[in-house]
C-alpha cells in the first residue's frame, strides 16, 4: 500500500526535465507575444504619421508653388505689345488665380486650424484687384500707343504730300518766269513745314513733359514762320499750299494733336509702372502668406514624428525588460536541473567510485525518483560486493565501453571548435568586421584557436606566436583591463608592438573583448578591419554578447566533459535541453532568418543522430517549397536541391503538410517516389518529414535524413516537433521584421521627398526673383528699342522717297552721283541698324520667355506622338526655309514609352529647338561636303520604368569640347550675328531640369555627330 502511495506522488527525472522545458517554452511564447504587440504598435505609429497631415502638407506645398509661379508671371502683363498678347497673359493669370483659390480651399479643408488662412485670403483678394487694375492701365497704354502710331503715319504721309506739291509748284513758277521772291517764299514755306513735321516726329523720343513742352514751343515758332512764308505767296500758290498748312496746324495744335497724344502716352506708361510695382508688392505678400502656411503644416508633421519616436522608446524598453526576464528564467531552469539532477548524479558517481576503490559505505540519497532508485540499487551492490566481485568487474568493463561511446557521440553533437568557429564568423559578419579570431590561454600565454577572414599567410605566421599579457597588443590590453579595448589605428598607436603581424594581416582597426568567467579572463574575442574605421558602441555591445556566448559554450563543454561518464539517456536529454535553449536564444536574439534556420537544422540533425537535414519554406506566391537551410550535405547536392521545385502533392513533404503530422520513411528503397532522385542517389535510406504549420497557413517542413534504414524513435520525433515549432516562430518573426523594415523604408522615402520639395521651393523663389528682374530690364529696353526699329523703317522709306524725288529733279551728273552715293551709304547703314535692331528685339523676347516660370496645363501626353509631331513641324519648317536642302529623318520609337505627365507646349518647344539645331548643323556640313555627305537626323524614345528617355541625334558638324561646357549658358551662341540669340538651349535646360525635374545631356564628336539625351519622370510625384 505504501509503495502505491509513493508511486502516486513520484516526481521523476523525466517530469523534472519536461517541467524545465515547459518553463523555457512559456518564456519564449511570452517574449514572442510582446514582440508581436510591440511591432503592432510600431505599425500604428507609422499609420498615424502617414495618414495625419501628409495630405495637408502636400496641398500647402502645391499652394506655395502656384503662388510663386503667379508672382513670376505677373510682370509679363506689363510688357504685352498688343491687345491680343495682353488678353492671353491676362487670361493665364486669372486661370492661375483660380487654381490658387482651389488650392487655398483644399488647405482650409485639410488643415482648418492652420494660422494665417484668413490673411492668405485677404492677400489673394488684394492681388486679384491689383491685377485687374494693371490690366486696365495696360489697355489704356496700348490704346495711346495706337493713336500715336496713327498720327506718326499721317505725318509721314503729309511730308510726302508737301514734297510733291513743292516740286509741282517749283516747275510752274519756272514756266511763268515769276520773280525770285516767289521762289524764295515757296522754299521757305517748304523748309518750315518739313522742320515742323520733324519736330512732331521727334515727340516719339521725348520721355519727359519738359522736353515735350519744349518741342511744342519750337513747333509754334516754326508754324509762324510757315504762315509768314505762305503770306508772301501769290494767290494761286497760296491756294495750293493752304490745305497742307491747315493739316499741319491740325496735327500740331488741333484736337487731337501729336503733343497731347504723346503726353497721354507718357502718363499711361507711368501709370503702368506704378500699377506693376503695386502688383509686385501684393504678389510678394501673397507668396509670404502661402509659405507661412506651408511652414505651419510642416511643423505639425514634425510633431507627429516626435510622437512616434517616443512610442518606439517606450516599447523598446518593455521588450528589453521582458528579454532580460527570459534570460533570468533560463538561468533559473539551468540551476534547478543542476541541483536536482546533476549534483545528485555526481554524488552517486563519487560513492560508486569509492565502492570500486574498496571503500564500502552506504549511499544516502534523498528523493523519490530514478536517481534514488539507482542509489538503492548501488547500496544493494555494496552490501553484496564480496559475493559478486566477478559480476562487478564485468559491469565496470561495460560501463567503461559505454562511456567511450558516449564520449564519441558527445563530440559529434557538441563540438566546441565548431561553436567557436561559428561565433567568430557570426561576430565578424554581424559587426561589419573583415577579420576575427578567438585567443585562449595555453602555458601562461594566449594563442589563436579560431580565425576568420585573415590571409592564409598571416594564419601560418601567428600559429606559433604567443601573446603575453602586456600593452603591446590588443589581446594583452584587453586581458590587463578586463574589458573591451579598441585601437582605432594600429599604425598610429605608439604602444602597439606587432608591426610585422600588421603587415602580413593588413588590418588597421582592432577590437578585443575579454571572455570572462566569474570575472577572470579566459580568452579574447578579436575583430579587425583593413581600414581605419572604429567600431561603434552598439557593435562593441554586440561583440560582448558573442563573448558571453563563447564563455557559455566553453563552460558548457567543460561541464559536459565532467559528466560524460553518465548514462547515455541522461546525457542525451541534457544535450537536447541545451540545444533547445540555444535555438530559443537564437530565435529571440536575432531576426536573421538564415542564421536561425541554420542553427535549428544543425541541432536537429545532431540530436537526431542523422547524417543530414534541411528546412524548406513554403512560397505562397508560387505554391511551392523552396530550400532555405541545410546541414551535412555536399555543395553539389545543395545546389541541385535549390534548383528543384517541390509543389503541393509532390514527395513526402506535401504528405506531411496535408496530414499535419510527422511522416517517417523507414527505407526509401521500398518507395523511391516519396523523395527526390538525388537523395536516393546520395545513399540516404531513412527519412523523417516534420511539417512547419501556422495557425491557418503552411510555413514549410523540417527534414532529417539517415543512411541507415529503420524507424525513428518516438523521442526523436517529439524533439523534432519542438524544433519545428521554433522554426515556425523564427520564420514568422522574420516576416514581421521584413514588413516593419518595408514600412520604415517607405516613410524614409516620403521624408526625403519632402526635403527635396523644400529645397526646390527655395530654388523656385530664387528663380522667381530672377524672372522679375529680367522682366523689368526687358521692359525698360523694349520701348526705346521699338522707337529705334520704327524710325529706322521710316528712314528707309524716306530714302526711297528721296531717290524718287531726285529722279525728277534737274541736276548735273556729278551732283546726282554724289547724292546717290550718299543715299546708298545711308541705305546700307539703315539696313544694318534694322538687322541689329531686330536681333536685339529677338533677344528681349527670349529674355522674357527665359524669365517665365511655365505655361500651359500639365497633363499626360503620349511621348511618341509628341516626338513625331515635333519632327514633322521642324522638317517642314526646314524645307520651307531652304527649298534645295534635303535631310533623311529616321525614327526609333519604343512602343512601351507610353505617356508622361508634362507641359506639352514646353516640351514641344524643347524638341523643336534641338531638332532645328540638328538641321542647322547638318546644313552647315552639307555646304562643305555637298557631293559625298548625306544629312541624317534620328529621333528615338525608350521606356525606363518610372522615366522615359528621348534622344535627338544628327551627323552634322559636332561640338568642340570648350564649346560643349558653355552650351547651356544664356546668350552663348556659335551662330553668326542675326542667326541665333544664345537663349534656345538655356531655355530648354530650364524647362527639362527645373520645370520637369528631368535631365539633359550632350554626347558629341567634332566633325562626326551630336546626340542630345533627355530623361523625364513619368508622374508629377517625381517632381517636388
Amino acid at each position: 500500500m505504501t509503495d502505491v502511495a509513493n508511486q502516486s506522488v513520484r516526481f521523476g527525472v523525466a517530469v523534472r526535465l519536461l517541467s524545465a522545458f515547459a518553463a523555457i517554452t512559456i518564456f519564449a511564447i511570452a517574449t514572442s507575444i510582446i514582440a508581436l504587440y510591440t511591432f503592432g504598435k510600431y505599425g500604428d505609429g507609422f499609420n498615424r504619421i502617414a495618414s495625419s497631415n501628409m495630405p495637408a502638407l502636400v496641398a500647402a506645398s502645391n499652394l506655395a508653388q502656384r503662388s510663386q509661379a503667379l508672382a513670376a508671371n505677373a510682370p509679363n502683363l506689363a510688357v504685352a505689345d498688343g491687345h491680343f498678347a495682353r488678353r492671353a497673359v491676362s487670361e493665364g493669370l486669372h486661370g492661375q488665380l483660380q487654381a490658387i483659390a482651389e488650392a487655398s480651399e483644399q488647405v482650409k479643408t485639410l488643415a482648418p486650424a492652420t494660422e494665417g488662412l484668413d490673411r492668405l485670403i485677404q492677400n489673394q483678394t488684394s492681388l486679384g484687384g491689383k491685377l485687374e487694375k494693371l490690366d486696365t492701365l495696360v489697355t489704356e497704354k496700348l490704346e495711346a500707343d495706337r493713336v500715336a502710331a496713327n498720327l506718326m503715319l499721317r505725318l509721314r504721309t503729309l511730308s510726302v504730300r508737301i514734297q510733291t506739291v513743292g516740286n509741282n509748284l517749283s516747275s510752274k513758277i519756272t514756266a511763268e518766269q515769276t520773280s525770285r521772291t516767289q521762289i524764295d517764299a515757296l522754299s521757305a514755306w517748304i523748309a518750315a513745314a518739313d522742320q515742323a513735321i520733324v519736330i512732331m516726329l521727334s515727340t516719339s523720343s521725348a520721355d519727359t513733359a519738359t522736353r515735350l513742352n519744349q518741342l511744342r514751343s519750337e513747333f509754334e515758332d516754326v508754324r509762324k514762320r510757315a504762315q509768314t512764308a505762305s503770306g508772301q505767296l501769290s494767290p494761286v500758290l497760296f491756294e495750293e499750299v493752304n490745305p497742307l498748312e491747315q493739316t499741319l496746324t491740325q496735327y500740331g495744335s488741333g484736337s487731337p494733336n501729336i503733343f497731347d497724344v504723346r503726353a497721354a502716352q507718357l502718363a499711361s506708361a507711368s501709370a503702368v509702372r506704378g500699377g506693376l510695382l503695386d502688383t509686385k508688392e501684393a504678389a510678394a505678400q501673397f507668396v509670404a502668406s502661402a509659405e507661412r502656411i506651408f511652414v505651419d503644416v510642416q511643423e505639425d508633421v514634425r510633431s507627429q514624428s516626435d510622437f512616434f519616436s517616443s512610442l518606439i522608446s517606450q516599447y523598446s524598453r518593455l521588450f528589453t525588460i521582458l528579454s532580460l526576464l527570459c534570460v533570468a528564467g533560463a538561468c533559473g531552469v539551468f540551476l534547478y536541473i543542476n541541483r536536482s539532477i546533476v549534483q545528485r548524479l555526481r554524488k552517486l558517481s563519487e560513492s560508486m567510485r569509492g565502492s570500486v576503490d574498496g571503500r564500502t559505505a552506504a549511499i544516502s540519497m534523498s528523493g523519490n525518483d530514478e536517481i534514488a532508485d539507482m542509489a538503492q540499487a548501488a547500496n544493494f551492490f555494496v552490501t553484496s560486493i564480496e559475493q559478486r566481485e566477478q559480476g562487478l568487474r564485468e559491469s565496470l568493463q561495460q560501463q567503461t565501453a559505454t562511456a567511450d561511446v558516449l564520449k564519441v557521440i558527445s563530440r559529434s553533437t557538441f563540438d566546441l571548435q565548431a561553436v567557436l568557429d561559428t561565433l567568430t564568423e557570426s561576430a565578424a559578419r554581424l559587426c561589419g568586421a573583415d577579420m576575427a579570431a578567438i585567443a585562449r590561454e595555453k602555458d601562461s600565454a594566449f594563442y589563436y584557436v579560431t580565425s576568420y577572414g585573415f590571409p592564409s599567410g598571416y594564419i601560418e605566421f601567428v600559429k606559433g606566436i604567443a601573446h603575453p599579457v602586456n600593452r603591446g597588443s590588443v589581446i594583452g590590453r584587453t586581458l590587463i583591463e578586463g574589458k573591451a579595448m579598441q585601437i582605432s589605428d594600429v599604425l598610429s598607436d605608439p604602444e602597439y608592438a606587432y608591426l610585422e603581424s600588421q603587415k602580413k594581416g593588413g588590418f588597421r582597426t582592432m577590437l578585443g573583448v575579454p571572455l570572462l568567467r566569474e570575472g577572470t579572463p579566459i580568452g579574447v574575442l578579436l575583430l579587425a578591419r583593413p581600414e581605419v574605421h572604429p567600431f561603434t558602441q552598439k557593435q562593441v555591445d554586440l561583440v560582448e554578447t558573442f563573448a558571453d556566448q563563447a564563455v557559455i559554450a566553453i563552460e558548457n563543454v567543460r561541464l559536459f566533459d565532467e559528466v560524460q561518464a553518465r548514462t547515455r539517456d541522461l546525457a542525451q536529454s541534457v544535450g537536447e535541453l541545451r540545444a533547445l535553449g540555444e535555438v530559443t536564444q537564437a530565435v529571440n536574439s536575432t531576426v536573421d532568418l538564415e542564421t536561425v534556420l541554420n542553427t535549428i537544422v544543425a541541432k536537429a540533425t545532431q540530436l537526431s543522430n542523422t547524417e543530414a537535414g534541411a528546412i524548406y519554406v513554403f512560397d505562397d506566391a508560387k505554391q511551392e517549397f523552396r530550400l532555405r537551410a541545410t546541414y551535412g550535405l555536399d555543395e553539389t547536392i545543395v545546389a541541385a536541391l535549390r534548383g528543384s521545385h517541390i509543389r503541393l502533392g509532390q514527395t513526402g513533404i506535401s504528405e506531411a503538410v496535408e496530414r499535419r503530422v510527422p511522416i517517417q520513411i523507414a527505407d526509401v528503397q521500398d518507395d523511391p517516389s516519396i523523395t527526390l532522385d538525388i537523395i536516393v542517389r546520395a545513399g540516404f535510406r531513412a527519412l523523417l518529414y516534420v511539417p512547419l504549420l501556422g495557425t491557418d497557413r503552411i510555413v514549410g517542413a523540417l527534414i532529417v535524413r539517415r543512411k541507415r534504414p529503420g524507424e525513428f524513435a518516438k523521442g526523436t520525433i517529439e524533439l523534432l516537433q519542438t524544433f519545428a515549432a521554433q522554426s515556425v516562430l523564427a520564420i514568422q518573426n522574420a516576416r514581421l521584421f521584413e514588413n516593419v523594415e518595408a514600412r520604415t523604408r517607405e516613410l524614409a522615402k516620403s521624408l526625403e521627398e519632402l526635403r527635396t520639395t523644400q529645397d526646390r521651393l527655395v530654388q523656385t523663389e530664387k528663380l522667381a526673383s530672377l524672372g522679375q528682374l529680367t522682366a523689368g530690364i526687358a521692359h525698360e529696353i523694349k520701348n526705346p528699342l521699338n522707337f529705334v526699329n520704327n524710325f529706322s523703317a521710316v528712314s528707309v522709306e524716306l530714302i526711297d522717297e528721296l531717290r524718287q524725288a531726285l529722279a525728277g529733279a534737274k541736276l548735273n551728273s556729278k551732283l546726282r552721283a554724289e547724292i546717290g552715293e550718299i543715299a546708298d551709304t545711308l541705305q546700307g547703314n539703315l539696313d544694318k541698324v534694322v538687322q541689329h535692331g531686330q536681333r536685339a528685339d529677338s533677344i528681349v523676347k527670349n529674355m522674357l520667355l527665359h524669365s517665365r516660370e511655365g505655361s500651359g496645363e500639365r497633363r499626360p501626353m503620349d511621348v511618341n506622338a509628341l516626338v513625331q509631331e515635333s519632327l514633322n513641324l521642324a522638317y517642314h519648317g526646314a524645307r520651307a526655309e531652304k527649298k534645295n536642302f534635303d535631310i533623311m529623318v529616321e525614327q526609333s520609337l519604343d512602343p512601351a514609352a507610353g505617356k508622361a505627365d508634362l507641359f506639352p507646349q514646353e516640351i514641344t518647344r524643347v524638341l523643336l529647338n534641338l531638332i532645328s539645331n540638328g538641321v542647322y548643323a547638318t546644313a552647315k556640313k552639307a555646304q562643305v561636303n555637298a557631293e559625298i555627305y548625306k544629312p541624317m537626323l534620328t529621333a528615338s524614345t525608350k521606356n525606363l520604368g518610372d522615366r522615359v528617355e528621348i534622344k535627338i541625334r544628327d551627323n552634322g558638324t559636332g561640338i568642340l569640347a570648350d564649346v560643349k561646357d558653355k552650351m547651356f549658358n544664356p546668350f552663348f551662341t556659335t551662330k553668326p550675328a542675326g542667326e541665333g540669340t544664345g537663349l534656345g538651349l538655356s531655355i530648354s535646360h530650364d524647362i527639362v531640369v527645373k520645370q520637369h525635374a528631368g535631365s539633359i545631356e550632350i554626347d558629341t564628336q567634332p566633325g562626326e555627330f551630336t546626340e542630345v539625351k533627355i530623361i523625364l519622370p513619368r508622374t508629377p510625384a517625381s517632381v517636388a
